[in-house]
């Protein structure tokens, strides 16, 4: 697939190729939890970033769904808000394709298609990657770590 982006300068991007196109907004940046925390994608070995809020634009009928990932004890929990004013939730603590599968199966219930959570979630994209290897994931400390000052 081809990426169209110039982020972190835009926090929009366009991933395409001959049969599908996916628009996505980075509505909220990342932080990540403290190295020994940090989780990957199992096949692609991608991060899971906290706190990330996106928003994607996709299919011929220009589908918009809002995901977001939050670390819960640990473990990401990968939530996925559709429908008319995205009013509609699924989520799964297993992997952003589980929580991609169950929002396609509320979709097109009669399915029993897989998606690609991480294409989904955004988590394949190069130039988002890119930015997130030059930052150093130790010093980015969860909140409930900071100070009361540093607060």
């Amino acid at each position: 697939m081809i990426e169209e982006s110039t982020y972190p300068q835009s926090l929009f991007i366009k991933y395409f190729d001959t049969k599908r196109t996916f628009y996505y907004e980075i509505i909220k940046e990342r932080t990540y939890p403290l190295t020994k925390q940090l989780c990957y994608t199992k096949k692609s070995n991608h991060l899971i970033p906290h706190n990330y809020v996106i928003k994607t634009t996709y299919g011929k009928a220009k589908h918009v769904v809002k995901y977001s990932i939050e670390y819960v004890e640990s473990k990401p929990l990968f939530k996925v808000q559709f429908g008319i004013n995205l009013i509609n939730k699924v989520q799964s603590s297993k992997s952003s394709t589980d929580a991609a599968c169950k929002y396609y199966q509320e979709l097109k219930e009669e399915s029993a298609a897989k998606i690609s959570g991480p294409l989904l979630f955004s988590l394949k994209l190069s130039n988002v990657e890119k930015v997130r290897k030059t930052r150093s994931l130790d010093k980015i400390c969860p909140f409930s770590e900071i100070s009361n000052t540093t607060k």
